[in-house]
């Protein structure tokens, strides 16, 4: 059966008879969903009793490929009278491909393993609970491997497995709730690649990795609750690759992860809501690449990360980013369609920001600081084109939020990085690369300097009124010191005539400023050129300040 497709049925659907001539055999005959019949296994039929005996002797059990029905060690604690938690010491037991069949339960409560190896390779465990609660495993290889179990939950319920290799692998755990919660791994290598948690909510709460790694590569869970709240991951690996968690929600709240990596990638996520809130893993690199979230929520409330990489994901999902503790975030080539809050860079000691290829179609909620900006500058990290992309989709996104004056910072930062970008594609030497520069910095002067990119009207205003003063002086100086030069002349009296004052000189640069030119006094001499350049400085600066200005009011 194990070896054929029902085994990823997740029904356990049988018929039990006896064999002609042979009365320690049993057939089984095993059905698929639409009642068909599908496979035939013979077993060799052991009594419970028997094993009683061997339990007593403490002989080493070999139950492969046997039926045993209705096995209970509350029976056998019963049977022996013993109190109702005593242990109960396996030395050995290979179970390799048995049939566990029961009319209530099968009970390895408060069991024992010893020996090397403890297997329950290819078991297929019938209908009902089945309960390995409080067991303890101090065999160095245990393996479940392939193992089917019918409609009933399954607990390992504060089970420990002390060190080696536990084997999880392809187990099928049909259709009722699985239960690891406290349960100890200690130093083992533990492993549920491609296996299926069953159709009801699936516990690890409280359990405690140690130095082993753990891999659920490949895994599917059920559409009920999957909850590791609290589980204390070690040092070893941490592998959610490629999972299935189907609908339910997902937790890993208050989990800790002392592993360098933690991997998700690829993994697909249904309905629900995905909780790390208040997670810990301060030096962990959490992966979680090309996933699919599905719907529902991702949150990561005053969790602690080393290294967050949610890096060409779709968030059709109501993102909470908002960490404790953040060293690195990383968002490359993803697209929200939902809304997601960022942390604050400067209160979670971010020290890396990645927003290469993000689109956003939602909201994003974070707020401009200078440490953000120092974030997408950070050197090395990419080109002035890839700067000036994250900049502007966050000038995008704050004017999509009304958050104005993080626009303006947004966009002047990435008009920044255009023109550095410009200056550092030139490939020529010689004289073009001056040229270049030269134009670099007349640009930076006009458009960054005076105006901020017309994003900051009250900067244009005090650079036209320095402009006046500093076109005054000039006036001023050139008619005491250098009349040579020219003078400012006036059509007034000559008892009406200051033109040699200084507040006279303020006058004639305002009204030539603003090219009000009343006629009471003009430019003679050189003055007359000096006096169109102020005129033409006028003309731009307030045209300048017109742009800024609406472009406030406007929005």
């Amino acid at each position: 059966m194990l070896g054929s497709p029902l085994h990823e049925h997740h029904l356990l659907r049988y018929t039990i008879a006896e064999v002609p001539n042979s009365p320690h055999l049993v057939l089984l005959t095993f059905y698929d969903e639409f009642e068909k019949r599908v496979l035939d296994i013979e077993y060799t039929r052991v009594r419970f009793e028997d094993l009683i005996i061997q339990l007593q002797q403490g002989a080493d059990l070999n139950l492969e490929h046997v039926y045993i029905k209705n096995f209970s060690l509350s029976r056998y604690r019963q049977i022996l009278k013993l109190d109702e938690a005593a242990p109960v010491v396996f030395n050995t037991i290979s179970a390799k491909g048995c049939f566990f069949d029961s009319d209530t339960g099968i009970d390895f409560n408060g069991a024992v393993f010893n020996g090397k190896k403890t297997s329950f390779e290819n078991c297929i465990f019938s209908n009902g609970f089945v309960d390995f609660s409080n067991t303890v495993f101090n065999s160095e290889e245990i393996s479940f491997r392939k193992s089917k179990f019918g409609s009933g939950s399954t607990s390992f319920r504060s089970a420990k497995f002390k060190e080696g290799r536990l084997n999880f692998n392809h187990v099928n755990f049909g259709t009722g709730n699985t239960v690891f919660v406290d349960v100890h791994f200690l130093d083992c290598f533990v492993e549920f690649k491609g296996t299926y948690f069953g159709d009801g909510n699936l516990d690890f709460k409280f359990s405690k990795f140690n130095k082993g790694s753990v891999s659920f590569e490949r895994a599917s869970f059920s559409k009920g609750r999957k909850d590791f709240k609290n589980v204390e991951f070690g040092r070893g690996r941490v592998d959610f690759r490629k999972v299935q968690f189907n609908d339910g929600d997902v937790i890993f709240e208050g989990a800790e992860f002392n592993s360098e990596k933690i991997s998700f990638r690829g993994s697909v996520f249904g309905c629900g809501a995905k909780k790390f809130d208040q997670s810990k893993a301060p030096g962990s690199l959490l992966l979680m690449d090309q996933v699919e979230l599905g719907q529902g929520t991702l949150s990561f409330y005053d969790s602690e990360w080393g290294t967050l990489q949610l890096q060409s994901i779709q968030f059709n999902v109501l993102a909470d980013l908002r960490c404790k503790h953040c060293k690195s975030l990383r968002l490359s080539d993803s697209i929200i369609r939902d809304i997601m809050e960022l942390p604050s860079p400067d209160f979670v000691g971010m020290e890396e920001l990645d927003l290469k290829g993000i689109r956003i179609l939602g909201r994003l909620f974070v707020t401009w600081s200078k440490h953000l900006k120092a974030l997408i500058y950070k050197p090395g990290a990419y080109s002035f084109q890839i700067k000036a992309e994250q900049f502007r989709v966050l000038k995008e996104n704050f004017r999509a939020n009304g958050q104005y004056d993080d626009e303006d910072a947004a966009y002047l930062e990435f008009r920044r990085c255009i023109e550095k970008q410009k200056l550092a594609i030139v490939s020529e030497k010689g004289y073009a690369r001056v040229f270049s520069k030269l134009g670099y910095l007349w640009r930076w002067f006009i458009f960054d300097q005076i105006g901020r990119y017309a994003t900051n009207p009250m900067r244009v205003l005090s650079h036209a009124l320095g402009t006046v003063i500093g076109f005054a002086v000039v006036y001023w100086f050139t008619a005491h010191f250098a009349p040579f030069l020219g003078k400012v002349g006036s059509t007034l009296p000559e008892s009406l005539n200051q033109s040699s004052h200084f507040l006279n000189s303020l006058y004639y640069s305002a009204i030539t400023f603003f090219t009000v030119g009343y006629g009471d006094y003009f430019a003679v001499g050189w003055l007359k050129g000096v006096a169109a350049l102020e005129g033409f400085c006028g003309v731009f600066l307030m045209s300048y300040f017109t742009v800024a200005f609406v472009r406030k009011i406007l929005r």
